[in-house]
């Protein structure tokens, strides 16, 4: 028996059809939207019931970051076994969606395609044909929504807090930590110059005639200034040096002074963080998803 690809739009559920099929098989998640086994934000690889391993997506929207997505589904789907059930993100009739989509399903090394009744997927070029299955409906997307802050609430709770050395571990996922870190003479600022931008974390208002010294300091022609504020609440993971996630949390603030990032992290504390790796969707301290900010924005 081969690998099975599930594909479905936000109307139905696979929720009730894995429970009765999948029999012993690895379950490959590749909906970071997805709540059934913890947190929103992460691809997973389930196994007996559990997270085995999981990847760090950032957003619950898997087209936010596309690049983490096809990574993520590529690591995930290398470990996982030769007869998985691969649900796939839920459809969307857009061409960024659908190439995605076509693409992933193109490694995954499928056997079958399953696809609802009266979903019209069965007509899209899979690798095989798709057979339509019947599901049941997906929840309302307040109570999709409801679910996903009950498992933010369950994550602060029992989160550890988290001291991740900015000397020592590197930031991805965001512009901070992409540029190599300039003086622009300003106190209280932390400012990085990466391919001709200049990007300055600080609450201190700044004129026009300051932000052009600061490039003409960094030998940039443009700028972008974000507040330190900003960061409060991403999404993160803390992560191995070769890429693998094994905390996921939400960072509490940047200490640019002392180069600290405090973070609340399922990990326990200390961790070995070498990388970390922040998102993009906020979270308040009740759990709420507030915000899912444009990539690279911060």
């Amino acid at each position: 028996m081969g690998r099975t690809l599930l594909v479905s739009d936000r109307r139905w559920s696979w929720r009730d059809w894995t429970r009765e099929h999948l029999a012993g098989r690895d379950l490959v998640v590749l909906d970071p939207s997805c709540t059934d086994f913890g947190p929103a934000t992460r691809l997973l690889l389930v196994r007996v019931g559990k997270v085995a391993e999981w990847a760090h997506i950032g957003s619950p929207d898997p087209l936010h970051d596309p690049v983490a997505l096809v990574a993520g589904a590529s690591r995930l789907l290398a470990l996982a076994g030769d007869d998985a059930l691969v649900q796939l993100f839920p459809w969307r009739w857009s061409p960024l969606g659908r190439h995605i989509a076509l693409q992933l399903a193109q490694t995954c090394g499928l056997d079958s395609v399953l696809v609802p009744v009266g979903s019209g997927l069965e007509n899209q070029p899979w690798p095989v044909g798709a057979e339509a299955v019947e599901l049941t409906e997906s929840f309302p997307p307040m109570v999709q929504e409801a679910q996903r802050r009950a498992q933010w609430i369950d994550l602060l709770e029992k989160a550890e807090r988290h001291g991740v050395d900015l000397a020592s571990a590197s930031l991805v996922g965001s512009r901070l930590g992409s540029g190599v870190p300039v003086a622009i003479g300003m106190e209280g600022a932390y400012a990085e110059a990466c391919g001709g931008t200049l990007l300055m974390v600080t609450d201190t208002p700044l004129g026009d005639a300051e932000v052009a010294r600061a490039m003409d300091l960094a030998h940039a022609h443009r700028s972008q200034v974000v507040s330190p504020s900003a960061y409060v609440g991403l999404v993160c993971s803390l992560a191995h040096q070769d890429g693998s996630d094994f905390g996921l949390g939400v960072v509490d603030s940047l200490d640019f002074g002392r180069k600290v990032a405090h973070i609340r992290a399922l990990a326990v504390a200390p961790a070995p963080v070498r990388i970390l790796k922040l998102g993009t969707v906020r979270i308040d301290a009740v759990g709420k998803e507030i915000e899912d900010l444009k990539p690279w924005a911060v």
